[in-house]
């Protein structure tokens, strides 16, 4: 992508699509976001579930190729070292992150109960971040 104009543009002109139709998605469907009560699933199904999620997102591993390198120091024996700290590193705080989060999700589901109006206004103002994300991808520019 570094080295490519092509690549790099049609890599952000997918990108940009994606973001633009799910932004879309989410506001004229008006119930992407939803807080009604499912059956319960069991334990094993939702961490496989989460677990492949994962595993299969490609997000993660393009931001730590992209993003850590320059970081890493190359007057040294250690580069590869240095990668697997950092990465290390940013997997600690992600886990701490969505730890806080997946811990918190109660407080804010029961809010958003007592409030329905406002799991409207999520779906739209989701939606129009998401429209605005692909608009400003499609107005990058390379540098």
């Amino acid at each position: 992508l570094q080295t490519s104009q092509t690549a790099f543009f049609v890599v952000k002109l997918i990108g940009a699509g994606y973001l633009i139709w799910f932004g879309a998605k989410a506001i004229l469907s008006r119930n992407l976001i939803s807080f009604n009560a499912t059956d319960r699933l069991p334990l094993r199904s939702i961490f496989w579930t989460g677990f492949l999620t994962n595993v299969l997102n490609p997000k993660p591993a393009i931001f730590i190729l992209a993003f850590i390198p320059q970081f890493i120091s190359v007057e040294g024996d250690a580069m590869g070292q240095q990668m697997f700290v950092l990465g290390a590193w940013f997997a600690l705080m992600a886990f701490v992150i969505f730890a806080v989060l997946g811990r918190s999700t109660t407080v804010v589901a029961g809010w958003f109960e007592r409030n329905p109006r406002s799991v409207f206004a999520l779906n739209i103002g989701a939606g129009l971040a998401l429209v605005g994300a692909g608009i400003s991808v499609i107005a990058m520019d390379r540098k």
